[in-house]
């Protein structure tokens, strides 16, 4: 069960990241540490990237570990360079799961490069590949243009 309202951050766990950071990326064993102590604690929620080093893979590596050990999965697509579907498969096989729980934008500019396919991409995925889509914002303009938008589930600031 889901008791948390904390989030646990993992871009620390694929790359050197932080204003605290004086130690740079977390090992992997460190990793797998972080996690059991947080699902234990009823952390239950994880947020991710791909573009956050090889963390959805330290993630995935963890998970396939410690199968009894489900999170709900946040991650992004980042790259306007790839696709939305090569994007979210790679995600999938990183993650080592099935579906991705919540599926956001990294950006407002990112969303914006894909918005003309996000329709079909919603219609086509969600459900199947993730369960909720989202935008992470970062000024309240984007709030304002994204919070009517019938395909978006989720926003982060």
């Amino acid at each position: 069960m889901h008791n948390s309202k904390i989030i646990l951050g993992t871009a620390q766990f694929g790359m050197d990241y932080g204003i605290n950071n004086t130690r740079g990326k977390i090992s992997k064993l460190k990793v797998f540490d972080i996690l059991n102590y947080a699902f234990s604690n009823g952390i239950k929620e994880l947020d991710t990237a791909s573009s956050y080093g090889d963390s959805e893979k330290v993630i995935g590596e963890y998970l396939n570990r410690y199968p009894n050990n489900r999170f709900i999965i946040t991650t992004k697509i980042s790259n306007i360079n790839v696709s939305l579907e090569n994007q979210i498969y790679n995600s999938l096989e990183n993650l080592k799961i099935e579906k991705i729980d919540k599926l956001l934008f990294h950006s407002y500019d990112v969303f914006k490069h894909f918005e003309k396919e996000v329709k079909d991409f919603h219609q086509k995925y969600k459900g199947v590949l993730f369960d909720e889509l989202g935008v992470s914002i970062y000024t309240n303009g984007e709030i304002e243009n994204l919070i009517n938008d019938p395909y978006i589930n989720r926003i982060q600031s």
